[in-house]
């Protein structure tokens, strides 16, 4: 927190008198949506004066006397002749049109025409005004980002302020902060990883906003206000179920960050010898692995390594190192540079594998549902999309059968 001259406070003493101090004719035409109708308006430059709605008087109780006036009036062709004799410095015809006759005389009065009602012009000819003309800018109180906000809270029960600027790392403005604000603070929003117990969080838990729980451990104490998205799977590793997430969504960690996954699930299930540890967790640090580029299982033959990349069968591998001209029971370890170059060139230049293929993918079948085909409200219903025989071959999808009410699908008869 720090006081700095680059903001403003507002200080509206100058727009609380009805005196306008050489405020830009621009700023006037602005706001009054207003056009000049004489050639003295076009050498004029700034306009001051008290600005006075001019009421049908007689001459000699009018409320303007002196030169420096800014005028409003409506249809009134003695007020306004009245104005111009007396030159006054400005004069705002609202909602009337000016004859040829006034428009025409001698005088050094700027004036204007404009849509508005005179006493709608008299409200908003002081938004003409330069706004640096209505604020200090020394002696204020701002705030950053990084503020706490106890601390926050502290400084601004010291002053009596409705608002306070935020700054950024870059001195510049980010936004507004109230006393509304301090009754309802934002709390900040996380994600629980690997635990969902309150005693292995950080601390000041219980201020914050849950947002999800992506655990493999057992349920505990941890009690939110609203309802979140948990997803606790029983495998060896909450590694295991974060690659899982990527590729549910088509897509594909960098390599660094497949790396870490690949370590963290080797790690978590004690290089698959913990009790916890699934085949999953094996696959899925397998596949990392490869993504971080970890080479495939060096004791296979090489035709059957490659299918351990996602969008590679035993055809495509044979294909691949058919053109890289490899002898396909060549074992990894004994693949030279220039061989794994090779093949590596072949895949990125022809093929589709992990990611790229799984996106690809995804976006195929999201497509297929935005478009409403056969295949896609089959996607919908979570249906076969390949093979109408639901009743035998979509087990994998409607899950294992169970019976109902004891019955049992009769035997066909035999003839």
């Amino acid at each position: 927190m720090k006081k700095t001259k680059e903001q403003i406070s507002y200080n509206m003493q100058q727009v609380s008198t009805g005196f306008l101090e050489d405020v830009p004719l621009f700023n006037v035409l602005s706001v009054l949506e207003g056009k000049l109708l004489n050639a003295a308006g076009e050498n004029t430059d700034t306009i001051r004066g008290e600005v006075t709605i001019a009421l049908p008087q007689q001459q000699e109780n009018l409320l303007f006397q002196n030169k420096d006036s800014i005028v409003l009036c409506g249809h009134q062709p003695e007020m306004i002749r009245r104005a111009l004799q007396m030159n006054v410095n400005c004069l705002v015809v609202c909602q009337a049109e000016l004859s040829d006759e006034l428009r025409n005389m001698q005088t050094t009065t700027c004036i204007i025409s404009t849509p508005y009602d005179a006493y709608r012009a008299a409200r908003l000819i002081f938004q003409s005004t330069p706004v640096e003309r209505i604020c200090a800018t020394e002696q204020l109180i701002c705030f950053h980002l990084e503020d706490r906000v106890d601390e926050v809270r502290e400084e601004m029960l010291k002053h009596r302020h409705p608002c306070y600027p935020i700054l950024d790392e870059n001195e510049k403005v980010a936004g507004v902060l109230t006393r509304y604000h301090l009754l309802r603070p934002r709390r900040k929003r996380v994600v629980l990883v690997d635990h969902n117990e309150i005693s292995q969080s950080v601390p000041g838990l219980e201020e914050a906003e849950i947002l999800e729980i992506i655990d493999h451990h057992r349920l505990a104490d941890i009690q939110t206000t609203n309802p979140i998205y948990v997803r606790n799977e029983p495998v060896g590793s909450t590694a295991t179920i974060i690659a899982g997430m990527y590729q549910e969504r088509g897509l594909m960690p960098s390599e660094k960050l497949a790396g870490l996954l690949a370590a963290a699930i080797i790690s978590d299930t004690v290089i698959f010898k913990s009790p916890t540890a699934t085949d999953r967790d094996r696959r899925m640090a397998e596949r990392m692995a490869r993504i971080a580029g970890v080479t495939i299982p060096n004791e296979k033959q090489v035709w059957i390594a490659l299918t351990y990349v996602y969008g590679i069968g035993r055809t495509t591998s044979k294909k691949i190192l058919a053109e890289a001209k490899i002898e396909p029971t060549t074992r990894v370890k004994d693949l030279t540079e220039a061989d794994e170059q090779k093949i590596n060139d072949i895949i990125s230049k022809k093929y589709h594998v992990e990611g790229d293929l799984r996106r690809l993918v995804s976006n195929n079948i999201k497509r297929l549902k935005d478009i409403n085909s056969y295949k896609g409200i089959r996607h919908k219903a979570k249906l076969p999309v390949n093979g109408q025989r639901t009743r035998t071959n979509a087990r994998t999808r409607k899950g294992k059968a169970i019976a109902v009410g004891g019955a049992q699908p009769k035997a066909a008869s035999k003839t």
